[in-house]
């Protein structure tokens, strides 16, 4: 038996400026609103998302189900409900939030996505359907004719989530911030935490992730009272001593100097990212169910 994956093309951007500056002749990179609470960033134009992954994915299937059908194989594709593809723990750019709201409610579990699709779908991405050689080969040519009509994205595309990742590590030794850690763990010592780190991007710690049940996806164990109080003071002490805050403007200012120093990368990414944006939404818009009934 042969294993086939679905591929996930993923991706993300909202309009690009194109214009060239006479002194440097980079492109011109619009800046997004600040927005703490949903935890904007310059770069979220240009990274790829977890949302546009699995769009990108159903675009694909879509694809490759009428052929396999036509060579006598199932291949059923549930629908994918493209305004709902993540819960409230995440923002538009894949990004993972954590406030007080959402601690009061979830601790550090991940929250669920209230669209029924979702988890069919993330179960279907986490398996491999078992498959003969024979379907196996037929899944092989359909795929390969699925990426004629939406064509994978070049490596180059990829630039942007670099340059995010630099920013924020930068940002977590930046003097304020490195500062408002030190005001967070004093204000984080009545909770007891036993193996409390010296940063709040390094909780939940080890040791309370083993006790709360949590892993790489947030944890599907019963939320408990204790985690609830844990979580709570942290986020409440993120925001009482500045942290979140100082955080965020840290990350942005490193951002905004990555727009500044890459413009030209960027831009080439995001033109990839465009051609890409339109074949997925072409191939929705001409296979896809209007509504999952």
């Amino acid at each position: 038996m042969r294993k086939a994956s679905l591929l996930i093309a993923c991706l993300g951007a909202v309009a690009l400026a194109g214009c060239s500056s006479a002194a440097d002749r980079k492109p011109t990179l619009p800046l997004p609103s600040k927005n703490l609470a949903a935890w904007t960033m310059p770069l979220d134009q240009y990274v790829y998302t977890t949302d546009f992954a699995l769009s990108s994915d159903y675009a694909e299937n879509l694809l490759i189900s009428p052929c396999m059908e036509k060579n006598g194989y199932s291949f059923p594709v549930p629908f994918l409900n493209l305004d709902a593809l993540h819960g409230p723990s995440f923002n538009d750019a894949g990004a993972r939030l954590f406030n007080l709201e959402l601690a009061q409610q979830y601790g550090y579990h991940v929250a669920p996505n209230p669209d029924p699709g979702a988890q069919q779908w993330r179960e279907i991405r986490a398996t491999s359907p078992k498959m003969s050689d024979a379907e196996f080969a037929v899944f092989s040519q359909c795929l390969k004719d699925a990426r004629t009509q939406v064509h994978l994205l070049p490596q180059s595309a990829q630039a942007a989530s670099s340059y995010a990742n630099d920013a924020m590590s930068r940002a977590s030794t930046d003097a304020d911030v490195v500062a408002a850690a030190k005001a967070w763990r004093e204000c984080m010592r009545p909770v007891g935490v036993s193996d409390l780190p010296a940063s709040p991007l390094d909780m939940p710690s080890a040791g309370l992730s083993q006790r709360y049940g949590l892993n790489a996806d947030g944890g599907s164990d019963k939320i408990t009272q204790d985690e609830l109080r844990v979580a709570t003071a942290d986020a409440q002490c993120q925001d009482d001593t500045g942290y979140r805050q100082k955080l965020y403007d840290a990350t942005w200012s490193n951002q905004v100097e990555a727009l500044r120093d890459n413009a030209d990368d960027l831009k080439r990414s995001y033109d990839a990212i465009r051609k890409h944006r339109a074949e997925v939404a072409a191939v929705i818009a001409e296979h896809g169910p209007a509504t999952g009934g």
